[in-house]
């Protein structure tokens, strides 16, 4: 029995933190960022910072992957605004929450 809470509980956990933290996302990030005059907005991911150069993108549904990225502001010249992402580790959707 204990064999199989020792394998059983960590895969909840991450199961538990995924649902909370997309619950609590979604109810406190934003659904765009504002990079100079560019908008960026993609469905199913949440913005966190405010008129910066710098987000933090959470997202989910993307082939079955949730995870975080961050996108890094430029000011180009012209109102030619761009971004750059740096990608962070992803990981899987727990199976009962798809």
């Amino acid at each position: 029995m204990s064999m199989f809470l020792f394998l059983l509980v960590p895969m909840l956990i991450g199961d538990v933190a995924y649902f909370v933290l997309k619950k609590t996302i979604n109810h406190e990030w934003r659904n765009e960022a504002k990079c100079g005059e560019l908008e960026v907005k993609n469905k199913n991911e949440k913005y966190f910072g405010f008129n910066t150069d710098k987000y933090t993108v959470f997202y989910s549904d993307k082939n079955d992957k949730w995870g975080f990225y961050e996108i890094t502001c430029k000011k180009g010249s012209d109102r030619r605004d761009t971004y750059s992402v740096e990608p962070l580790p992803e990981y899987n959707i727990p199976s009962w929450l798809r």
